[in-house]
Parts: C-alpha cells; structure tokens; sequence
C-alpha cells in the first residue's frame, strides 16, 4: 500500500501538480521511511552552516528545503544543497557535496530498535578520491534525532567527514515521525511472537476457508478504500 501511494504520488508530481518551484520544497514534505513512517521536514527550510570536526579549514553549509545560501561575496549560483567552503589555498575553495534530492530515508533506532529519529542521504556528482584510492562522489549523510522540545531551527549536534561523506547530526522535533507507522516495528514484534500468528491462523483460516467467495467483494473494497485513504493523505501532506 505505502509503494502504491508513493507511485500514484510521484506520478502525479511528474504531471505538473506540483509547480517547478515547488519541486525542491516538494521534497520536504512526505518524507517515507522504508518503515512506512512518513517524516515532514519543510519548518526545517533554513540556511544552516556549521565547521568540520577534524577539517580546520572546511565549513559545511546547507539546505533541506533549497539551494544552500552562496556565501557571501561569491558571484556563483548555488545549485547545490550543500557545499563545502575551504579556507586552504592549496584546495578549491568551494565544492558541492550534495546536489540531489533526498534518498534512502531510514528511521533510526535505539538499542531496542524503537525508532528516535530520521537519517537520510544526499549526494553528487563531485569526485572525491577514498581512502583507498577509489574514485568515488562526495555526498551528505543527515540524522535527524527525535526531539519535541527543539522546534524551529534544529540544534546541530556535529558535522563530522567520514571519507567522502559529510555526517550531520541534528536535534529536533521534525525527527520525530508525522506518521509514525512502523512496519519492521510490527514485523519484529510478530517475529517475537510467533503464538501471535499462530492465533491469527486458528481464527482467520476457518474463516477464510468458508467464507471467501461471499467476503471478497468486501475485502476488496477495504482495500481500495485504505489505498484512497492513503493517497489522500500523502498529496495532502505534500501539497502543505
């Protein structure tokens, strides 16, 4: 259901619902977890900037929302959600990290595997040689850490370089889930509880099994109703 809604979502975006504008903000709302949980991030639409641990001459800035704010002075552009600024006058001095819309959204979890939080991926086309010696792209890793009490702008945690990947650690109450539907949370718990399918059988099996064919237009029809329902709620979600 959640993989049906967010197609019909995507296909309605690529027919002009969204405006080009708000294509970049569109990105911000309805953020989906593989979890099921749904995320909204747009309070979030700030110009942020923060110095690299471990990186003396390097500053990250960066935008959810939008093309990260030029720095000052600069006659370029930015295309770029997050860039790089570099006082060493033997390296560029500015460089994008993060070019591309938001990916690979996941929830952070505890030791107990309860969901605290958002982290998400970013990346570019700008090349960054590894450690090994690869050829590889710069990107930016964000954790979104769950905290009611932090509304408005986020509180950077830390912004840490881990090879080619720029790590921002923040606090805030957008890290806590709009939605927070859990699949693997459910599927765990199930997976615990195997007596739990065990009774979920014993009842549904002998009902199934006589009644089928007289339940299915019924059952079909809560299905489409729960899909609607859910693809109401995402262009809800994404159109603010």
């Amino acid at each position: 259901m959640f993989k049906f809604s967010q197609f019909a979502l995507a296909a309605l975006s690529s027919t002009q619902v969204l405006g080009a504008a708000d294509t970049i903000l569109a990105q911000c709302q309805a953020i989906t977890t593989s979890a099921g949980s749904v995320f909204n991030i747009v309070p979030l639409m700030s110009d942020y900037e923060s110095a690299v641990t471990g990186e003396l001459t390097q500053t990250l800035h960066w935008n959810y929302c939008g093309y990260a704010t030029s720095p000052a002075g600069s006659t370029e552009t930015s295309n770029a959600y997050a860039y790089i600024a570099d006082t060493d006058p033997t390296k560029d001095d500015l460089f994008d990290v993060a070019t591309n819309k938001i990916s690979n959204a996941k929830n952070i979890r505890d030791d107990d595997s309860k969901s605290i939080g958002l982290t998400f991926d970013q990346s570019s086309a700008t090349t960054c040689f590894a450690a090994d010696g690869s050829l590889s792209s710069y990107s930016m890793k964000t954790n979104l850490m769950c905290d009611s009490n932090i509304t408005g702008d986020a509180q950077i945690e830390s912004v840490v370089k881990d090879g080619c990947t720029y790590v921002v650690t923040m606090k805030t109450n957008e890290g806590c889930a709009d939605v927070p539907i859990d699949i693997d949370a459910y599927m765990g718990w199930l997976s615990e509880n195997e007596w739990a399918v065990g009774i979920i059988y014993i009842i549904v099996g002998p009902l199934i099994g006589l009644q089928g064919m007289a339940w299915f237009p019924y059952a079909t029809a809560g299905v489409i109703a729960i899909a609607t329902i859910a693809i109401a709620c995402y262009i809800g979600l994404a159109t603010g």
